[in-house]
C-alpha cells in the first residue's frame, strides 16, 4: 500500500511508461502503466509529473481518471519497491481516456502483501473428501490427463471439447476458441476464482477443463 494516505502519489517526470491493453475483455482499452521508486513522487506543476497536468488548480471535467484503486506498491525483482499507477489513454480510439469498473481497479490485481492479492492462491487446487485442497502441478495434470485419456478411450475425441480465456480474452479472443463439437460447450463450470483447477462434465457429450493459476 502507498506510504501516502492523504493523497494518490503522482508519477515524476522521469517514471517508467508502457502502454498496455486491459486484459479483462475482448474490447481492448489502452492505458499507460507508469513505474518509479517508491520512495519518490512527482510534484504538482505539469512539468514536475509525468502525466503532464496542473494539479495546482482545479482540473477540467474529464481531463483524467485517478483513484487510489489505479495505484499499487510491488516488489521488483531487484528486491526495490516501486509505485505503479495505470491510469487509461486518452489516445486510444477504443475508450478515449475512459475505464471500466475491472480495467480502472488493474493496478490493484498486481500482488501485494498488504492487500487483498495476499488472498491469492499458490498451488492447484484439488475438490477431494468434499474440500479444497492445495497440491502440485504434477497431481493436478495428472488428473486432467487421465480424465481426458479415459473419455478419449471410451468415447473418443469428439466427446472433448476446451474452452481458454482470460476474462473474455482480450489476447485473441479464445473465449470463442473452442474444440469440437462447439455446440454441445454452451454451459460450462465458472466457479472462478475460488477453484484453481478444475474438471467438471458439463453435458453428456463435453469435458470443460479449466486452469486459474495464482501465483506471485
Amino acid at each position: 500500500m502507498s506510504q501516502f494516505k492523504d493523497r494518490v502519489a503522482l508519477p515524476p517526470v522521469d517514471a517508467q511508461k508502457t502502454n498496455l491493453t486491459c486484459q479483462f475483455c475482448i474490447v481492448g482499452c489502452g492505458y499507460h502503466a507508469f513505474k518509479w521508486d517508491a520512495d519518490q513522487e512527482g510534484g504538482r506543476a505539469p512539468n514536475q509529473n509525468a502525466l503532464g497536468l496542473d494539479f495546482r488548480k482545479q482540473l477540467p471535467p474529464f481531463s483524467t481518471i485517478m483513484t487510489p484503486a489505479m495505484t499499487n506498491v510491488l516488489t521488483g525483482k531487484d528486491g526495490k519497491r516501486y509505485n505503479i499507477m495505470i491510469v487509461p489513454d486518452k489516445e486510444c480510439v477504443v475508450n478515449q481516456g475512459q475505464s471500466s469498473t475491472r480495467g480502472g481497479k488493474m493496478a490493484s490485481y498486481f500482488y501485494n502483501a498488504d492487500r487483498i492479492t495476499r488472498e491469492r492462491l499458490l498451488h492447484p487446487r484439488v475438490y477431494q473428501g468434499g474440500e479444497w485442497l492445495d497440491t502440485s502441478w504434477a497431481y493436478a495434470l495428472q488428473i486432467y490427463g487421465g480424465m481426458v485419456k479415459k473419455i478419449l478411450d471410451k468415447e473418443g475425441p469428439d466427446a472433448i471439447a476446451v474452452a481458454m480465456f482470460d476474462h473474455g480474452g482480450s489476447g485473441g479472443g479464445f473465449e470463442n476458441t473452442w474444440g469440437k463439437p462447439a455446440s454441445s460447450c454452451s454451459r460450462r463450470s465458472r466457479r472462478r476464482p475460488a477453484a484453481s483447477t478444475t474438471a467438471q462434465r458439463t453435458t453428456p457429450n463435453a469435458l470443460a477443463i479449466g486452469t486459474w493459476a495464482f501465483s506471485s
